[in-house]
């Protein structure tokens, strides 16, 4: 099974959901500012390519998880969805999970002052404090994910 956690914001909210799917960031407790920032550069920094999934690894189960951001373009989520489900031999392969309905307000503000007004330092730290104010409800839609996929598998 493909597993894409997915946001429409563009920020890197998808990229967390998935790393906390894989164990590269924990379930158990809300990370350190310091330590989300460590992550987001070890993990590539902001996604390049917006509208393209990212590969993140296979999880315990041999699932293939990938993050995805539609950069706030709507229509460019639904054309990769759209790819994704008719360019492959079977599109109950794929499950989707939205992250942006867990994400706090600060993680869209972090990736603004980030991307737009190119502070990185503010931006990444901005967008840390976000996730931690989401990160228990990433963590909710990451377990039922998680569940949802035993249940399949």
């Amino acid at each position: 099974m493909k597993m894409i956690y997915y946001a429409n914001t563009g920020v890197l909210t998808s990229r967390v959901a998935g790393s906390i799917h894989l164990n590269k960031l924990p379930m158990e407790r809300i990370p350190a500012i310091k330590e989300l920032i460590a992550h987001f550069e070890n993990s590539g920094g902001a996604p390049a390519n917006f509208g393209a999934p990212l590969f993140l690894g296979k999880d315990e189960s041999g699932n293939e998880v990938f993050g995805l951001d539609f950069a706030g373009e709507p229509g460019l989520g639904l054309q990769t969805v759209y790819f994704l489900l008719t360019a492959h031999s079977n599109p109950l392969d794929w499950k989707f999970f939205n992250v942006k309905v867990s994400s706090h307000f600060y993680t869209v503000i972090g990736a603004f002052v980030y991307n737009k007004l190119k502070l990185d330092r503010l931006g990444k730290h901005i967008f840390a404090y976000g996730i931690q104010e989401s990160y228990q409800d990433i963590v909710a839609l990451v377990k039922k994910a998680k569940e949802l996929s035993r249940s399949f598998g």
